[in-house]
């Protein structure tokens, strides 16, 4: 379920948050939140209220809706006040810094979750209230258990949390998210390779009703004006990067890759990974989201693509849990010299 690439951002807000992930991916780095723009060399108003104001300066520029905080060096958070959940959540996954399974000394104490004092203004968070008897688990975008010791803390803040129905969180989410933990201790990552995730939250169409018009419905939690928006959808990109090199034959140091799209509904239990797995350049267009955008290049995204081909648009209706039925092919090759460029990690039924 991998594949080794970018699009157009649909909006200001998304294209911000894709450039904080971009600094952070170029950097490695950690602190604890984004900076503004100054605006160095432009006047404050003066007693002439009716004298036009420069523009592009913080001062006068509405704060754009995404608060990014990153609580530990691994955990990127980009939290969105408009739906108080968050726009994606990055990690960093090694070999060295998650546990291998039952390599700990037993189970450990959950933490509680917590409202996260990052994000300004009460009105602007999501708080435990919101998901008081609501029906909604309060889902994990980046898992705790991916998260050794004290950091798995970091995980429990509401800004890393969206409302996810209680079947498929425990089902077909927990899947994955076990899967994902499995490949970081697999041959699929050779020595010198990490394992990069995005984990973000997703609102799609219902239904169709009309030429060229389709319905958008959702629940959403608490009292207004201050509501919790209920996803329809939730998605992942988990990608393995050559840690110091580019590969040779890409291009890119990204050696795989998978994209999944999973309904925010109880799945039926005969489903498989395999079978939410979506296009990348796709999922980039609904996100408005432009993933690992200096490690994934056009090029890079179209020999991607051919892995996981859109043919069919799946439906809309109120049981969709997928965007797009996909090819299954596993491998596509280079016709001249006939090297593997990509493989996708659901061949040979490893996305089980």
């Amino acid at each position: 379920m991998f594949h080794g690439h970018h699009r157009r951002a649909l909006s200001v807000a998304a294209g911000a948050a894709a450039a904080h992930a971009s600094s952070w991916l170029s950097s490695r780095g950690a602190s604890n939140r984004s900076e503004t723009s100054s605006c160095e060399g432009i006047p404050s108003a003066g007693p002439n209220h009716n004298a036009p104001v420069a523009m592009g300066c913080s001062d006068a520029s509405p704060v754009l809706p995404i608060r990014t905080v990153r609580p530990n060096p691994h955990l990127e958070i980009a939290f969105d006040v408009r739906t108080r959940t968050p726009l994606y959540v990055m990690e960093k996954l090694t070999k060295a810094t998650l546990p291998e399974r039952g390599s700990g000394g037993g189970r450990k104490r959950r933490p509680n979750f917590y409202e996260d004092k990052n994000v300004e203004g009460g009105d602007f968070r999501s708080r435990l209230s919101h998901y008081h008897k609501s029906g909604f688990d309060r889902g994990h975008m980046a898992p705790g258990a991916d998260f050794p010791g004290e950091t798995t803390a970091d995980t429990y803040t509401l800004c890393n949390i969206a409302p996810q129905d209680p079947v498929m969180n425990k089902g077909i989410w927990n899947s994955l998210e076990e899967w994902v933990r499995r490949l970081v201790h697999s041959e699929e990552v050779p020595p010198g390779a990490d394992v990069y995730v995005v984990t973000g939250p997703l609102w799609l169409p219902r239904k169709q009703v009309g030429e060229g018009r389709f319905e958008y419905r959702h629940l959403a939690l608490g009292r207004p004006p201050a509501l919790v928006s209920v996803p329809t959808h939730f998605w992942k990109v988990v990608v393995v990067v050559e840690r110091d090199a580019p590969a040779a034959s890409t291009g890119s140091p990204i050696l795989r890759f998978a994209c999944f799209v999973i309904g925010n509904e109880e799945a039926s239990p005969s489903k498989k990974l395999e079978d939410y797995v979506v296009p990348w350049k796709d999922l980039e267009t609904v996100t408005g989201l432009r993933f690992f955008p200096k490690w994934a290049s056009p090029e890079w995204k179209d020999r991607a693509d051919q892995l996981t081909k859109a043919r069919v648009p799946a439906s809309l209706g109120s049981n969709s849990s997928r965007l797009f039925l996909t090819d299954r092919s596993a491998k596509t090759r280079n016709p001249k010299s006939g090297k593997v460029l990509l493989e996708h990690l659901c061949a040979n039924g490893k996305c089980r």
